[in-house]
């Protein structure tokens, strides 16, 4: 699996002024994620796309004495999908803890046999 940050058109300016080495254009830049992406289908591997907000990551990078780069940003995209999966499947763990509970809770002739 492939994670990359991905950079919302109306948002590029500001990614421009926290990282200048950004192509001049959103247009540009996208050109060169679908290349990326060519070469991951070519591999079959699966992309998921972690869209990045620039204030952010710049709150990010400060905290972490980084400067925004595209380095920066891959691994911010890759702690915010970490992150995302963990909340989901701590939410998952504990809808199912609940549900037991609510299960074990009711009286036995609640429940219904299969027969």
């Amino acid at each position: 699996m492939v994670v990359v940050s991905w950079l919302l058109k109306r948002e590029y300016r500001q990614h421009r002024a926290l990282d200048p080495a950004l192509p001049l254009t959103y247009t540009k830049w996208l050109a060169t994620t679908d290349r990326l992406q060519q070469e991951t289908d070519e591999k079959q591997e699966r992309v998921v796309k972690v869209v990045i907000h620039p204030g952010e990551i710049a709150t990010w990078a400060y905290r972490e004495g980084r400067e925004v780069n595209e380095r920066a940003r891959s691994d911010y995209a890759v702690l915010m999908w970490r992150l995302e999966t963990s909340r989901r499947l701590a939410g998952r763990h504990n809808a199912a803890m609940a549900s037991r509970r609510n299960t074990a809770a009711m009286p036995a002739s609640d429940f219904s046999r299969a027969g």
